[in-house]
């Protein structure tokens, strides 16, 4: 084998990768650098979806009619949660996209909150269509509930007497 790297084979040097025990030793380190990065990452993922402005934004994407309308029911979170969760003392910020869809489509949730004390506002609650041709603002009032009306497959539930 001629050529720059053929010093390093006839060396030894890089020779110790070829055999079963460096391959091994190389195989194993790429294991427990994946395994790491999935340990991570799964804590990341219950951080988010474990926060108050994730609960917040869902729970109003869940109640709103005007997505009911657009995605049909039941809608379903996506696993991938995007964004920055900051927490500390004496208060926080949260920058979050959450896909979700429903039977017929899909959409994300733009969060954008902060924090003071013990208490979250909300500069953003946005469901966007992932048509691109709509997007719900969640912190508007929801027109059927103003209106007493429910969306469409919602029944109205009756008061024990």
């Amino acid at each position: 084998m001629e050529g720059r790297f053929s010093r390093y084979f006839y060396t030894g040097r890089l020779r110790a990768l070829g055999t079963p025990r460096g391959c091994a030793l190389f195989c194993g380190a790429l294991l427990l650098l994946a395994a790491g990065g999935g340990v991570l990452f799964s804590i990341v993922q219950s951080a988010l979806t474990s926060s108050e402005p994730y609960a917040e934004a869902w729970g109003r994407a869940e109640a709103d009619s005007r997505v009911i309308e657009e995605l049909g029911q039941p809608l379903e979170a996506g696993w991938f949660v995007r964004g920055s969760l900051e927490l500390a003392d004496e208060g926080g910020a949260a920058d979050l996209v959450i896909p979700f869809s429903g039977p017929r489509g899909r959409g994300t949730l733009r969060v954008l909150a902060s924090r003071e004390g013990a208490r979250w506002s909300y500069t953003r609650i946005n469901c966007e269509l992932r048509s691109g041709t709509k997007t719900i603002d969640l912190l508007e009032p929801d027109p059927a509930k103003l209106r007493g009306r429910l969306p469409r497959g919602a029944t109205k539930m009756r008061e024990k007497p």
